[in-house]
Formats: structure tokens, C-alpha cells, sequence
């Protein structure tokens, strides 16, 4: 039977219709499926990008920290050392931040310098318990150590533990490395320095110091070994796998009180192919301090410090050169009243201090401390008239003569709040007061 041509159009069309539908599902789908493919790309990317500020590829290679007394609960001092993978890993720039996060820590303070072949000036900072230190460069394969970390000790020894970032950024949302390191002692911290078999010998230090000091040995600005002095002041560091050839160390120290002594330099040490040098008796220099900084004339001052037991440390002052003796008791502690200052000249006066044993053997000298001797009429006096601008001049020592003496005082009082040497009176000692002297400069 023949179908009525309206019945053949409306199959037709009903035919193209389905094929349009299908058609475009299928284009829908194809849509849905590149859609989906695009965010699928998108989210690897984001992830793979934000992975790679998260973690560095090599963690951070031979991180120690160590204290000078390993104790729960003590105030200590923290020698934090690392270096950098070697190779294609990335290097620390000047512009990056090593952050020392010592969270577990109580009354942190921020570290006084770095030692390492590291270029540039490192620039110290610190947040809450965070310590950073930027400035410097350093190279993969390159150490670093970083001194003068005084922190307090947790109560137990498990969370002695603190960690070393690298990153781009202050809030270390970039980080190039990353590393915990649990805090340790050791009484000889040894640094192996390569050398082919058999072309090494060994090195033997020991000396005395006063109890409790925390001795740093230091060769091409890199620190070699740490000790701390026994109850006796005694210390012994030995050092095996030195090349043969000429070497120089250099020791650091610093007492129970926090005050440093001078670099002892130990030179022209000659170490021979399996051979073992010594060298004994070496008298580490005393620390000094003082409880004033400025006196008048008459007024005592008192200088106390630490140094061998059972040594006598002999002060000088100048000027006039004048030297007193004092003996370090048994826990190497001294101290001397300077009370004859009634003939001290005003101005500025140095004083240090060295030890001697009881064959006359001394030690070098001590860091040098500056005191000033002032009265009620000096310039340099908060009770008399003050170098300021009203004054018109930088006479510090009133000789009515803007000169290099009253350089000489500003420099020695930069960065202070002394009033001897603040012209504008704005609270510290600065370039303004320096560009002030040099308007009225005469001499």
C-alpha cells in the first residue's frame, strides 16, 4: 500500500529532526569533554607550580646545631653551621633570607656574625623566635656557620630542635631549602678537610682559659672545631686529616658572662705527612668589662672580667699609662677598682688587661674598653653645657677649635645617645651631627 505524501514529509522530518538532536548532543558532549580536559590541565599546572615553591628538590647538607652546654632548661650559646648541595642546586642570593626558626626556645636573641666563604654584608634581624639573616651570598657545594645565637633551652631534651630555612622572601612563602636539626654537643667538633691517603697528619691544641669558656677554632674563616674549657680552665681539641703543608688557627672565646676575648692566631703551623704536631701551653687572653662608661674626676671604676685560675691579671690604663694587679680565683674570676681617677685627665681613657702566670709567661692583651673622664663644667657632661647646635659647633673638648679631635669624639660616640656628641639633640649621633660639624668645621 502507498503512503500518503503528507506521511512520507512527516517521517522526513521527523528523521532530520533526530539526526539534528543526535548531532548536537554529540557536539555537547564533545564541549563538556574539552571543558573538562582544560580544568583538569589547569589544576596540574597550579599543583606542579605551588609544589615547587613548597619543597626544594635537596634538602640542606651537613646541618648542625651546636651549644656550649647541652642542658634542659639552660641559657646557652648556639653555633648553627650548613652548606649547600653541590651541583645544578640553587644558590643563595643576596637577596634571600636564612631564617633560623628556633620555636621550641625561650629569650632568643638574634645572631652577631656568619663565617664561610659567603659574599656580601649580613644584615641581622629578628621576629618573636625567627631569626633572619640576608645580604649574603653563597654558592652550592659552600658552608656557612652562623654565631652568637644565645637562646634558653626547653625543659626537655626531646624539643631541643629548631629549623634552617632558605627562602626568597621575609615570610618564606618561597622556599629554596629547608632543614630540621636537633641540638647536640660535642666537645670536639672536627672537620675533615680532603686529602689524599696517607698526605694528612694530626694537630693537637690545648691551652688554658677560664672555666666554663666556649672556645671556637677558625681556619680560612671556617670553623674547624669547638670545645668547652673544663672546670680548671684546661681544654684540649685535636684535629686528625689536616693536609700536609703550612696551616693557621685562630681561637675565639667567650665566657659564662657572655664577653669575648681577642683571636689568639696560632701561625706558621707546619703539618707533615703522618705526623702529629702539638702545641700546649697557649694562655687564652682574659675577658674585660666595666661598670661605667663615663666618670668624673675621683669617681671609681671597676673592671671585672674572667681568665686562667690562679693567674694574675695585670689592667692597664691610659692615660697616663698606670697598670694593677689582681688574681683570678678559682673560677677565674677578677676584679680591680680604679679609685685614684682624681688626676685623670677629661676626655676619653682606655683600659684592657692581661694575664700572667707565675714564670712570667703572658697572654695577649684583651679587647680594649673606652671610659670617659668628665665634670660638672665639661661639655661632655649632662650637668654642664652640651655640644649643640645652639652652640653653633662640635667643640667637645672646648679649645674653642672645631678639629680632628672633635672628630674623634663624634666617631667614638656614633651611633650612641650621648649627649657629648649629639648637636641637634635628636637622641643619637648620627650623619646630621656629622654634616653639622663639617659646616662649622676650623681646624
Amino acid at each position: 500500500m502507498q503512503k500518503h505524501p503528507f506521511v512520507n514529509l512527516f517521517a522526513e522530518l521527523y528523521l532530520d529532526k533526530q539526526s539534528t538532536k543526535e548531532r548536537e548532543g554529540f557536539e555537547l558532549k564533545l564541549i563538556c569533554r574539552k571543558i573538562t580536559a582544560l580544568i583538569l590541565l589547569v589544576s596540574l599546572i597550579s599543583f606542579f607550580d605551588i609544589s615547587s615553591h613548597c619543597y626544594a628538590a635537596d634538602a640542606l647538607h651537613g646541618v648542625t646545631d651546636l651549644v656550649s652546654i647541652y642542658a634542659p632548661g639552660a641559657t646557652v650559646k648556639h653555633i648553627i653551621s650548613f652548606h649547600l648541595p653541590e651541583g645544578t642546586n640553587p644558590a643563595i642570593e643576596t637577596t634571600d633570607y636564612i631564617i633560623v626558626d628556633m620555636d621550641q626556645y625561650d629569650d632568643v636573641s638574634a645572631p652577631t656574625y656568619v663565617t664561610g666563604p659567603y659574599t656580601g654584608t649580613p644584615v641581622y634581624s629578628q621576629v618573636g623566635k625567627r631569626l633572619y639573616i640576608t645580604g649574603i651570598g653563597l654558592q652550592p657545594g659552600q658552608n656557612l656557620s652562623i654565631l652568637g645565637i644565645i637562646a634558653k633551652s626547653p625543659d626537655v631534651a626531646e624539643a631541643m630542635f629548631s629549623r634552617i630555612i632558605i627562602a626568597t622572601d621575609f615570610s618564606a612563602s618561597d622556599i629554596k631549602y629547608e632543614q630540621g636539626v636537633a641540638t647536640a654537643r660535642q666537645t670536639n667538633r672536627v672537620t675533615m678537610t680532603a686529602a689524599k691517603p696517607g698526605e694528612v697528619g694530626t694537630l693537637i691544641i690545648s691551652g688554658l682559659t677560664s672555666p666554663g669558656m666556649f672556645l671556637t677554632f677558625i681556619e680560612g674563616g671556617n670553623i674547624i672545631g669547638s670545645n668547652l674549657a673544663s672546670e680548671d680552665g684546661t681544654f684540649t681539641n685535636s684535629f686528625p686529616g689536616l693536609p700536609s703543608g703550612e696551616h693557621t688557627i685562630v681561637i675565639y672565646g667567650s665566657d659564662l658572662d657572655n664577653h669575648i676575648t681577642p683571636g689568639v692566631y696560632l701561625e706558621n703551623l707546619f703539618m707533615v705527612t703522618q705526623t702529629t704536631v702539638s702545641v700546649s701551653n697557649v694562655l687564652i687572653p682574659p675577658t674585660i668589662s666595666i661598670d661605667k662608661e663615663e666618670i668624673q674626676q675621683g669617681e671609681t671604676i671597676n673592671v671585672l672580667g674572667r681568665g686562667a685560675p690562679d693567674h694574675t691579671s695585670i689592667v692597664f690604663t691610659e692615660p697616663p699609662l698606670q697598670s694593677h694587679e689582681a688574681l683570678t680565683d678559682s673560677s677565674g674570676i677578677y676584679q680591680y677598682s680604679i679609685e685614684d681617677t682624681i688626676d685623670f685627665e677629661y676626655g676619653d681613657h682606655k683600659v684592657y688587661a692581661l694575664l700572667q702566670n707565675e714564670l712570667g709567661a703572658q697572654s695577649r692583651q684583651s679587647i680594649m674598653l673606652f671610659f670617659r673622664v668628665g665634670s660638672a663644667g665639661d661639655p661632655g657632661d649632662n650637668g654642664g653645657e652640651q655640644c649643640s647646635i645652639i652652640r653653633g659647633n662640635l667643640d667637645c673638648d672646648a679649645d674653642n677649635q672645631v678639629n680632628l679631635t672633635d672628630f674623634s669624639i663624634l666617631l667614638y660616640y656614633w651611633g650612641s645617645g650621648s649627649a657629648s656628641s649629639d648637636i641637634n639633640g635628636d637622641g643619637v649621633v648620627n650623619l646630621i651631627d656629622f654634616s653639622i660639624m663639617m659646616f662649622y668645621w676650623n681646624g
